[in-house]
């Protein structure tokens, strides 16, 4: 139960963040591995029990049916969000078979292909992911690269954050101290300064700061944001319509 406590505390932590990254999961990793170790010790020495048998072939099943989605779901974002190659559809492929094998699997007698099967297919999922889908990924994150744009002109005395948006990781980008700004009096403060800014806001709120302060927004960079919305995938292509993140200030560089 500790184990499974440990599990469950950061996993749910982690999920209502705002702020999400896949390092933010490493301290689960040491209780699940405990947990893993032990089922297949049991597995391999004295045997399952019944109820334990049918818990394995239930979740050999589960996993088998959230491949076979998943593949399925993975596909229609590359084609329709990221526009991707056809050389990048092969890895949702692979994982729709591996999927139904693992569904064929939960039926067979043979308890102990079952867990090798299910994270045969996973292993396969997780390296095509950080060797295929990683590097079509990275330019749709802006905040790094943003950074590396203010890293290259900001002075100590610039003021540097976030408006209407959530992007804490520039504190470990930056190593500085970022400002969070959600109320309009307040932004309209930080642009009124003789101190010179850099922000990054989203495009849609654009708008409402040229109005608020006309003449004094120039926008030095703009990038596309990757965003997983079910309408997207299941709509049009959206060429060119993603929303983007732009780096604002009150002096251009």
């Amino acid at each position: 139960m500790f184990l499974i406590a440990w599990i469950a505390f950061i996993f749910v932590f982690v999920s209502l963040a705002q702020n999400k990254h896949e390092y933010y999961l490493l301290p689960l990793y040491p209780a699940a591995a405990v947990l893993v170790g032990r089922f297949f010790a049991r597995l391999v020495g004295e045997g399952i029990s019944q109820t334990e048998r049918r818990a394995v072939q239930m979740m050999t099943l589960i996993i088998g049916l959230a491949l076979a989605v998943g593949s399925t779901v993975l596909g229609l974002f590359l084609k329709r969000v990221l526009l991707a190659p056809m050389s990048s559809y092969a890895l949702p492929v692979v994982i729709f078979v591996g999927g139904f094998w693992l569904l064929a699997q939960a039926r067979s007698r043979y308890l102990k292909r079952m867990p090798v099967a299910a994270i045969g297919v996973m292993i396969t999922a997780v390296l095509g992911y950080q060797l295929i889908y990683l590097p079509l990924i990275e330019p749709y994150r802006p905040t790094e690269q943003l950074c590396r744009l203010i890293e290259a002109h900001a002075r100590p005395t610039d003021l540097v954050g976030y408006y209407k948006f959530a992007a804490p990781s520039m504190t470990f980008y930056l190593k500085r101290k970022i400002f969070e700004v959600h109320l309009p009096d307040v932004i309209q403060a930080v642009v009124r300064s003789d101190r010179r800014f850099f922000c990054i806001v989203r495009e849609s709120d654009l708008p409402e700061l040229e109005q608020m302060l006309p003449g004094r927004i120039v926008i030095l960079d703009r990038r596309p944001m990757l965003t997983f919305r079910l309408n997207a995938l299941m709509g049009s292509p959206p060429q060119g319509t993603l929303p983007h993140i732009l780096l604002i200030s009150n002096h251009a560089l």
